[in-house]
């Protein structure tokens, strides 16, 4: 994928991990950039935009547990992008808010239902949903590319004890998914991708976490948008090194 005119979505830019890939892509790429965020705020777009980023930036609402919302953030991206070369769905919880940790992180005994259910729905069906949505936009673009990002944490290889039940299990669930976008992508030049940024110093990783957002999101744009490995499929941490499924 070249860089050239790089017009891409970000979802959970908001902060974190998120907000890094879009600065990332404004300002070392200078891409065209859509910001997404559940509740978007415009400090989103201060935190990471060079003094020429402005007016390649457009802030839009996108909710993955909205459908409404997500068909209205892909038609705001067909206004001001044209086309999408990249989407990256970076946004995702580790336990539902609204219920007692334990009812969507485990163990079994204290899951519920409900809470189960939300959290899969935020961190599967949200992203699938999303690049559903932006289809007719990556199906324009010369080599449509979808970072998904995951966790090593999603391995069913080296799975062997009980934490964060529902989260592990969903971005398992979002590796299979990526699968499924790529062998659908590669009709139109298209690459769908699994990455796991590794342990990043965001409100979710915790401030014990080694690795700065800047680094870890430097890097992972740097394996896709280099072009220099066939990626599409895979499931990689964001130094290109393959992760056991």
């Amino acid at each position: 994928m070249s860089a050239l005119d790089l017009r891409a979505v970000v979802t959970g830019a908001n902060r974190g991990l998120g907000q890094a890939i879009a600065g990332c892509l404004i300002n070392d790429y200078g891409a065209k950039v859509v910001m997404t965020a559940r509740f978007p705020e415009p400090s989103m777009m201060d935190a990471v935009i060079g003094s020429d980023g402005a007016d390649r930036t457009t802030l839009v609402a996108l909710d993955y547990t909205n459908a409404d919302s997500i068909a209205r953030a892909a038609e705001v991206a067909t206004q001001v992008l044209g086309h999408v070369d990249l989407l990256v769905n970076c946004a995702a919880i580790n336990k539902a808010d609204a219920w007692p940790p334990e009812a969507s992180q485990g163990g079994l005994a204290h899951l519920q239902a409900e809470a189960l259910t939300y959290l899969l729905n935020t961190n599967v069906v949200g992203p699938v949903m999303t690049c559903k949505a932006f289809l007719p936009l990556l199906r324009e673009a010369t080599s449509p590319c979808v970072i998904n990002l995951s966790s090593s944490w999603a391995s069913i290889t080296n799975a062997n004890d009980t934490r964060s039940f529902g989260y592990t299990i969903s971005k398992a669930a979002l590796n299979m998914a990526t699968r499924k976008i790529a062998a659908e992508l590669a009709e139109y030049a298209g690459t769908a991708v699994a990455i796991d940024p590794g342990w990043v110093r965001t409100r979710m990783g915790g401030p014990d976490a080694p690795t700065e957002p800047d680094d870890a999101a430097a890097r992972l744009l740097h394996l896709v948008l280099s072009g220099q490995r066939a990626i599409s499929g895979r499931f990689l941490n964001a130094d290109g090194e393959e992760l056991p499924w």
